[in-house]
């Protein structure tokens, strides 16, 4: 099982609009399906009177009607949010407007008098906590009180029992802030760090990630108190989370340039080379140091990520890349990924041959755009959509011709080159390069450069520029 961010954005919502025509602009397709959500104006609900619970969102009955129909009164901002909202219905909000306490406002990132789209939310499968950790600091309260609360003692596990009470139901996402009182006493608890498994199960797991999650009777509330807050409460009967050390699914994996690496050993199964780490027994953590740099190997880690989650041929990467990666594959003994290497670099050399300067004229009178620079055949029909400079500019002036020092004028940066690879195809034949013309020949220092950067041409020891026919 994977645990993993989800996708932000609206979730369609399904049911027929009923009750009273809303002030709120709701988006509905033929099937009544809510496909943009809905957009209201915040509201401060601490200057209402609404007979709703605390931390629950209130909007109108008309709204509800529409926006709560079919689902469980959860909601997200439609631009994005981590936090999650609960909604009721009270007959004291006008139509448009949605209530939203001070800690709600907070955690959103809204303001009173905005108005933002808000659009369902949908838990997914076993989204149930199995416990959070929070930490805990005072709230409003003015200098005289803090000196009155020095030795101001609360009871962690009695506030523990009233967060969760509090909270039950909801979804509480990291870094939410939550206002709870008890005894009299105001605090502000803010979630930082939530998790649906276990470290036991956490360990079983190759990816794994957890930042919010539904509170449920069996959710276990960890509460501290909050660093660099000088405020002289103290929390008595704290009970902090025992972490256990597991250790024997990691790897400490050091490249060649000493950076460090703490890998499961579930993602490093296909790498042969690591065998006697990945099955190394003991409680302590196994370490194994490996001939491949930091980046490269980081890169192959994102790559041992997708194959394990299915994905690994559909895993994408800069054919500028691809030797790096191959010789990083063969040492670490990923067969997977030496094979996708070669897969690329395959197709990359299959295309790579010498064109007639008229096979060159005539793709590009049927439409194509390829252009010559320094004597390659670069094939940039599909990209002139997103060239920087507009799409008309290189076939107005590039084409049927050497266009080197086009490029030398228009890109002053060398970056440019890295993406020369994208487009070759090959080269002009040695027999046709005299036939190819140019108004103007590029300096001897952009063709070297040039040449440092296109060590993949199918020749890069005779000079492509020799001679030039002007017009």
């Amino acid at each position: 099982m994977v645990v993993g961010k989800l996708a932000r954005g609206a979730i369609s919502l399904t049911g027929n609009i009923v009750g009273k025509k809303s002030t709120a602009q709701v988006a509905v397709d033929g099937d009544g399906i809510h496909t943009d959500g809905i957009i209201l104006r915040v509201l401060a609900k601490e200057k209402l009177e609404v007979a709703l619970s605390t931390g629950m969102a209130g909007i109108s009955p008309d709204d509800a009607a529409v926006a709560l129909r079919s689902t469980s009164g959860l909601f997200v901002l439609k631009s994005g949010s981590d936090c999650v909202i609960t909604v009721g219905a009270s007959p004291q909000i006008p139509p448009g407007c949605i209530a939203l306490d001070e800690a709600q406002r907070y955690n959103l990132h809204v303001a009173e008098g905005g108005e933002h789209g808000f659009v369902p939310f949908v838990p997914p499968e076993e989204f149930a906590l199995v416990d959070l950790i929070g930490e805990v600091r005072l709230w409003r309260q003015d200098a005289a009180e803090r000196a009155q609360a020095e030795d101001l003692q609360i009871d962690a596990k009695a506030l523990c029992r009233q967060l969760a009470n509090q909270t039950f139901g909801r979804v509480l996402a990291v870094g939410e802030t939550v206002p709870v009182s008890l005894d009299g006493v105001n605090v502000l608890v803010r979630i930082t760090a939530t998790n649906h498994l276990t470290e036991e199960e956490q360990a079983d797991v190759v990816v794994y990630h957890c930042y919010r999650g539904l509170i449920t009777a069996d959710t276990a509330v960890y509460l501290l108190p909050a660093a660099g807050f000088d405020q002289g409460l103290q929390l008595v009967n704290a009970v902090t989370k025992a972490e256990r050390k597991l250790n024997h699914h990691l790897i400490n994996v050091t490249t060649n340039d000493d950076e460090e690496f703490t890998v499961k050993k579930s993602l490093l199964r296909s790498c042969i080379s690591l065998t006697k780490a990945v099955q190394h027994k003991a409680e302590e953590m196994a370490e194994v140091a490996v001939d491949v740099d930091c980046c490269t190997f980081d890169r192959v880690l994102l790559y041992l990520q997708a194959d394990v989650l299915g994905r690994g041929a559909e895993w994408n990467f800069d054919i500028n890349l691809a030797d790096l990666l191959l010789e990083a594959a063969r040492r670490l003994g990923c067969r997977s990924l030496e094979e996708l290497c070669l897969q690329k670099m395959g197709d990359f050399h299959s295309r790579i041959r010498e064109y007639r300067f008229d096979e060159i004229k005539r793709a590009n009178a049927h439409g194509q755009c390829w252009i010559i620079v320094d004597g390659m055949v670069l094939d940039v029909t599909r990209w002139l959509p997103e060239h920087p400079g507009g799409n008309t500019i290189i076939p107005a002036q590039a084409l049927d011709l050497e266009a080197a020092c086009f490029f030398e004028l228009y890109h002053s940066s060398r970056e440019s080159f890295m993406y020369l690879k994208h487009f070759y195809i090959g080269e002009v034949c040695e027999e046709d390069r005299a036939d190819v013309p140019c108004a103007e020949k590029p300096s001897e220092e952009f063709l070297q450069q040039l040449r440092e950067y296109t060590t993949f041409r199918i020749d890069t020891s005779t000079p492509k520029i020799q001679t030039f026919k002007s017009f």
